[in-house]
């Protein structure tokens, strides 16, 4: 009698696969936690309203005005980053160094300049100034303010006028060049430019003694004029400097055509 080959048994074909491990009730594994790109990727919530859906995600009010609104966004990104940048200091442990310091707070003052700025070209009436064009470069702007004072020495005043220009076209934040244009602009007779340039200086330095005289100076002898914002230009001066003696001179000038003004 033939014998036959003893079959296996059919499970025995079927690899046994290894058993999940059992998770322990009330508690949460490590693995089960979602990742934070998980989180990121998550659906926005949804809220019925009538047949549709409403999309919204939980977000503050100033969020919400910064998505509908440039002006708003860009301000919030910049407070945004500033804080980022506090932040990643303080995981440095360089925030309270005496250079971190004076670096934050330079950068704040950038931040209020922007926020001027941009708070200025928000208003309908808003008319871009013709040194903001975008150009900025402090090392060339220097050379020309430098060529300007040397122009100016020399009695050159329509030359030193261009110099002075293109110093405060490719660096106009910076107070000095928009007052030595203002008195070469009074030298040449052009006394709205002159007003225009010292105000300009006066906003970006309030103590400029220099810039105050000359915008009270051109302010007096403008066709249009206001004596009494030359008087409180001048008063101006005067807390700043108080011998300042060509402020105490236009000071009693203006005080002269503000009470002619009056009468």
């Amino acid at each position: 009698m033939r014998r036959e080959a003893r079959r296996a048994p059919s499970h025995a074909a079927t690899p046994r696969l290894p058993r999940a491990p059992r998770k322990r009730p009330g508690r949460r594994s490590y693995r089960s936690r979602p990742t934070r790109r998980q989180t990121r990727a998550r659906p926005r919530r949804t809220a019925h309203v009538g047949s549709g859906y409403m999309f919204f995600e939980q977000a503050s009010a100033a969020e919400v005005r910064a998505a509908a609104d440039p002006a708003d966004a860009g301000s919030h990104w910049r407070r945004e980053k500033l804080k980022d940048l506090v932040w990643r200091a303080k995981c440095l442990h360089v925030h309270d160094t005496p250079e971190f310091a004076e670096a934050i707070e330079q950068l704040k003052s950038l931040t209020a300049q922007v926020e001027h700025i941009a708070h200025a070209q928000a208003q309908p009436n808003y008319h871009t100034p013709w040194w903001m064009d975008g150009e900025y470069d402090d090392a060339r702007a220097e050379a020309h303010n430098d060529r300007g004072v040397a122009l100016q020495k020399q009695k050159k005043h329509d030359d030193a006028f261009d110099e002075f220009t293109e110093a405060v076209r490719l660096a106009p934040s910076r107070a000095v060049y928009h007052a030595n244009r203002a008195a070469v602009a009074l030298k040449l007779g052009r006394d709205a430019c002159a007003a225009s340039d010292a105000l300009h200086a006066c906003e970006r330095d309030p103590n400029h003694v220099a810039a105050h005289v000359r915008a009270a100076t051109a302010s007096l002898r403008m066709p249009g004029r206001n004596p009494e914002a030359s008087l409180r230009l001048f008063e101006r001066a005067l807390v700043l400097d108080p011998g300042n003696v060509a402020a105490a001179r236009g000071k009693a000038d203006a005080a002269a055509a503000a009470g002619a003004a009056r009468a």
